[in-house]
């Protein structure tokens, strides 16, 4: 199945001269910015393969809300995201040691009431795979490993799902996912659009509280 997408409504992100900018200022940029990132969110539309790319290279932040109605192909696209950030770090000639590993996180089992996202992730790393369980090596104190990665980085969070979360916990949810991944952290949120601008608008988006770029797949 091949899921193309284009840019979702303007209400629901950043604007797009605001989210290259703030990229463009991140410490370790050199004031040029990178001549692949996108000039505009429509620039974003793609499909099947191409999200790789996509996210990778034209997204500036590395920030991506994918949104969907229901059976549109978010999870598939996501899932063919993650596959093709794998593919491309263990391809990389930098190594597959310089870059984060993507992992899909379905967010249905997530009460951001009773547990912070980085103390949920982990859990979930623990309990998928078993030797993140481990303790870390002592130089990162008394964690465990999946604990470890995520406190360095070198894990990239996908979050499918995020209206799979009870009603009442999607505010809780969002702030959560914002302040715990804040701009700086490549992360992808999924969710269906109705679900996704009901609760945006609950929240104060002055206060910054839009996740980022976002895309609107459907299946073809």
């Amino acid at each position: 199945m091949t899921v193309r997408w284009r840019a979702a409504p303007d209400d629901l992100v950043e604007s797009w001269p605001l989210l290259r900018a703030t990229a463009g200022e991140w410490p370790g940029e050199l004031g040029s910015v990178p001549e692949e990132w996108a000039n505009s969110s429509a620039e974003l539309e793609g499909s099947g393969a191409e999200i790789t790319r996509v996210f990778a290279g034209r997204v500036p932040t590395q920030r991506l809300l994918v949104l969907g109605g229901p059976g549109a192909g978010k999870t598939v696209l996501l899932s063919r995201l993650v596959l093709g950030l794998l593919h491309r770090r263990m391809t990389s000639a930098a190594g597959p040691h310089t870059s984060a590993v993507p992992v899909l996180f379905p967010l249905a089992t997530w009460n951001p009431v009773r547990q912070d996202l980085y103390a949920w992730m982990a859990e979930r790393l623990a309990l998928d795979y078993p030797t993140l369980a481990e303790p870390a090596p002592k130089r990162y104190g008394q964690i465990d490993r999946a604990r470890a990665l995520l406190g360095r980085r070198l894990i990239l969070p996908v979050l499918d799902g995020f209206d799979e979360i009870p009603t009442p916990l999607r505010a809780a949810a969002l702030s959560a996912i914002n302040e715990a991944l804040p701009m700086g952290h490549p992360v992808v949120l999924s969710s269906r659009v109705g679900e996704y601008r009901e609760v945006l608008y609950r929240v104060d988006v002055r206060a910054g509280r839009r996740f980022g770029c976002s895309t609107s797949p459907t299946v073809c």
